[in-house]
Formats: C-alpha cells, structure tokens, sequence
C-alpha cells in the first residue's frame, strides 16, 4: 500500500489486527473446545434467526450448538400438483377412468372406418390422446386422407388400453413394437413406411 502513495499511518492504522478482532478470536478458541453440534432450522426472518441465537447462548449448553438455516420450498412445492383431474362424461374415456393411467400401450380405432392405431406412451392417456388431436399426428393424418375431414372436438376414435404397468421405458417400447408387429394397425403402417 506505501508503494502505491498510501501514507504510513494510514497503512498502520488499518493493517494493524484490531483489539476487539482480539476479544473474538480469543472467544471462538474457548468455544472450539466444545463439540460443534448443527441444528437444522427452516429460516423464517432475522427477528426469529437472532432470537434463536440469543436464545441458544443464554442456555450455556455442553455443545457447540450452530444453527444452519434452510429455506423453506415454494407454495406450488407444498401444496403439490393436481395430477389426477376427475374424469366425467365430457371426457375422452366417458367416464372409465383410463384417461389417468400412465405408462401405457394403448390401441386407437377409427370410429368411421375400424382402422386401428397402436401406440405408448409414459405420460398419461389424456394428455397422449390430446397429442393425437394436432395436425402432426398419424391419427389425425388418417383421418384427413382416409376421409377427407379432420377430427373435430367431438371424439373421432376409441381407444383402449393394450397393457400397462412397464418396468421401464424399454419394455414398454419392446411391448409397443411387438403388438404392432403382429396386429398389423393400418394407421401405424400406413404412415410408417419401415412397417411395410
């Protein structure tokens, strides 16, 4: 600090080790004899962190006791997510309650021509069956090849499921490719040109 035009009391007064710096440093080697013990504690606001401090001080316990504070996790993290939507008539499966099910093979039939369609998915067969619904999919191709229209918000097709309850993805696309091989969908191998 002198080499850079700082004066020599100014270096000696603020490199000097303070005398309260002392105090503390003598303090914390009292306190490193005890066993140093963390508590875990969900931090609310300062008021209540300091209160717990002074409050762990005063007790003059045989340990060390720190406190760690954690955060508490978002609302959304708690209250949790509404997987399971209640299935009524309106719904896709009409009240059968397949729309909820999860790590599926399932089968789609045309309802005008009883083409079929197999599919899998590890999502569940609502959310599959929406997929379905865009302009991308192979149902829906079908639907604007085979016969001139488009699926309409009214259902064009029933589905039912094939299997459910994979150990994994693996055996469910193992499951999917071989049910495919031997019913021979026309859906699938009509947009497919592998399956020819």
């Amino acid at each position: 600090m002198l080499a850079n035009g700082y004066p020599a009391h100014l270096v000696k007064n603020h490199t000097s080790i303070h005398p309260q710096y002392n105090r503390r440093q003598r303090r914390n080697k009292k306190e490193n004899t005890k066993p140093v013990v963390y508590m875990k504690l969900p931090f609310l606001c300062d008021s209540i962190a300091n209160n717990a401090k002074y409050l762990i001080k005063s007790l003059n316990l045989p340990v060390n006791l720190r406190i760690a504070y954690s955060t508490l996790p978002p609302l959304w993290k708690l209250l949790g997510k509404h997987n399971n939507p209640t299935c009524g008539n309106h719904c896709i499966c009409h009240g059968r309650d397949l729309c909820n099910k999860k790590n599926v093979v399932y089968e789609i039939t045309c309802s005008v021509c009883l083409d079929t369609y197999i599919g899998e998915t590890q999502n569940t067969l609502r959310s599959r069956m929406k997929g379905h619904l865009r302009s991308t999919s192979n149902v829906f191709q079908h639907f604007l090849a085979s016969h001139n229209e488009t699926i309409t918000s009214t259902v064009r097709f029933t589905h039912k499921i094939l299997k459910t309850g994979f150990a994994d993805t693996l055996h469910r696309k193992y499951y999917e490719r071989n049910t495919i091989k031997k019913n021979k969908p026309k859906i699938n191998i009509q947009f497919n040109s592998y399956l020819t």
